[in-house]
């Protein structure tokens, strides 16, 4: 009798610690905007412009710097006049979150594609954002 409370007692115990703890959070939805094209989330509109600069260091390179991309835009909001606005990245996996006048938020995640050495800085660039 005592061996089957103690293996009852046991089963609950691992059960009870095999349950994860917290909350799941909602992954983040990104949209690709190629360079010149435009995208729309809820109501501001986000035009990817141009590349200002792309120094990060490329994949396969040894450098004594990670670099930075410099990307211009302009966004809307939904009846206010176009902003036009500079995002700079310095770092690999920065996100930058951008606040519209009218109180909208966007989140800038990165520049694609990271650099190699072997693209010869020929890159179809996309930015990558998301509604906050």
């Amino acid at each position: 009798m005592k061996s089957i409370v103690f293996t009852f007692c046991l089963f609950i115990s691992i059960l009870g610690f095999s349950q994860e703890q917290g909350r799941i959070s909602t992954p983040t939805i990104a949209v690709k905007i190629p360079l010149g094209e435009n995208v729309t989330l809820g109501d501001t509109s986000i035009q990817f412009m141009e590349v200002l600069e792309d120094s990060r260091c490329p994949e396969g390179a040894t450098c004594i710097w990670e670099g930075q991309c410099k990307v211009k835009i302009l966004i809307t909001d939904k009846g206010d006049t176009p902003s036009e606005m500079e995002i700079l990245f310095n770092s690999k996996y920065k996100i930058k979150e951008v606040t519209t006048k009218q109180g909208s938020s966007v989140k800038f995640h990165q520049l694609t594609p990271y650099p190699n050495v072997d693209d010869e800085g020929k890159r179809a660039y996309a930015l990558l954002v998301s509604e906050n």
